[in-house]
């Protein structure tokens, strides 16, 4: 973390030094003091500004010291080269100029994914962003897997056999069983803790959180059928037997449906829509624009590294080994990172935060 946020902290101060460029440092509390600059609360803040993923890290104490740090050792790093006199050479001048035209370039494209986020979520926000807090009682048609003998350090696998006719319908006799048992008002936490097949969410009685329509971690599983029916069901009310590709299923809604949050559908958008965004954009630009090439652009070797692999070199002897390369020209904004976006755990729709 503490690389990349030099590095980052690097490039916004070479931004800074462009001709027009401004950096509100000693705003609001003093933080630091650096000889005679005074670091205040508005350079935290426009870190936050630009990288949001800051704002955490500034919540936690020991991770609030590392960038404190790091903003005193890029001020004494920045005071001692224009008491050199760096800041004035032509060449650093030039990559100050380069840098900040790719961040403007950048700006575009962040404005654009921004609005088209916006759209997409008020088009969809009674529809895929609809999200319903289920319960379930889960049938396996092949409850007992067959474990082949091995070595106890070895991890087994589960040999997988065609469903039979005779598993399904035994399958679906024991959830119309507990579905009786339902209708005659036994306790739907209590059953599925007991009978459920499904070892992650019968510890919860029963419980796989909310899932929302055409869910693709449902679809990936094969559970499809669940958010179909969940969505055509009012809270509180009982499904009958649901068949997918692993057993039956008895669900149960647990809440109203509602929308999901803005920001939390913000990140999928972004993952989803960046790519798209930028591609859209630079289509409609050439569309409108005149270009010319001097000469007839050849086709590049295989293996050859094409336009959008070049990256814009960063400035001499600025940058250490480790840190991050700058952005390119044409890249799109930073999608999140697996970290940064809800993983699925276990064999039921469970979102959980990775930390």
């Amino acid at each position: 973390m503490k690389k990349y946020l030099l590095g980052f902290i690097l490039l916004s101060t070479i931004v800074a030094c462009a001709p027009s460029g401004k950096l509100n440092m000693s705003g609001g509390k003093e933080i630091a003091r650096v000889n005679d600059t005074v670091l205040g609360q508005s350079y935290l803040d426009t870190l936050v500004r630009l990288n949001p993923k800051v704002e955490v890290q500034l919540k936690n104490p020991a991770t609030k010291n590392k960038i404190v740090e790091n903003l005193i050792e890029q001020e004494l790093l920045y005071q001692e080269s224009v008491k050199r006199g760096i800041n004035k050479d032509p060449q650093v001048l030039e990559k100050s100029a380069l840098y900040r035209r790719v961040i403007i370039a950048q700006a575009l494209l962040e404005n654009e994914l921004e609005k088209r986020i916006k759209d997409e979520y008020e088009k969809k926000k009674d529809t895929d962003y609809m999200k319903v807090a289920v319960s379930q009682i889960q049938f396996d048609f092949q409850p007992e897997a067959i474990m082949p003998k091995k070595h106890p350090q070895v991890p087994a696998k589960t040999e997988e056999k065609p469903v039979t006719e005779q598993q399904k319908q035994a399958a679906l006799a024991k959830a119309n069983l507990v579905l009786a048992k339902l209708k005659a008002g036994e306790d739907f936490v209590k059953l599925a803790t007991e009978i459920s097949d499904d070892k992650m969410s019968k510890r919860k009685g029963g419980d796989i959180g909310k899932i929302s329509r055409g869910d693709k971690r449902l679809e990936r599983m094969g559970l499809e059928s669940l958010a179909e029916k969940a969505f055509a069901l009012k809270k509180d009310e009982i499904s009958e037997p649901i068949e997918s590709k692993k057993g039956y299923h008895i669900i149960k809604v647990t809440s109203e449906a509602a929308p999901i949050p803005y920001e939390e559908a913000e990140k999928l958008l972004r993952f989803e829509l960046q790519k798209i965004v930028k591609d859209d954009l630079i289509a409609k630009l050439k569309g409108t624009a005149e270009i010319k090439f001097a000469e007839k652009p050849k086709e590049a070797p295989v293996n050859m590294q094409t336009p959008q692999d070049v990256h814009v070199p960063p400035p001499h002897g600025a940058v250490h080994a480790g840190q991050p390369p700058a952005p390119t020209a044409a890249a799109p904004v930073p999608a999140p990172t697996p970290t940064e976006t809800p993983a699925y755990k276990g064999n039921y729709n469970k979102l959980e935060d990775k930390k």
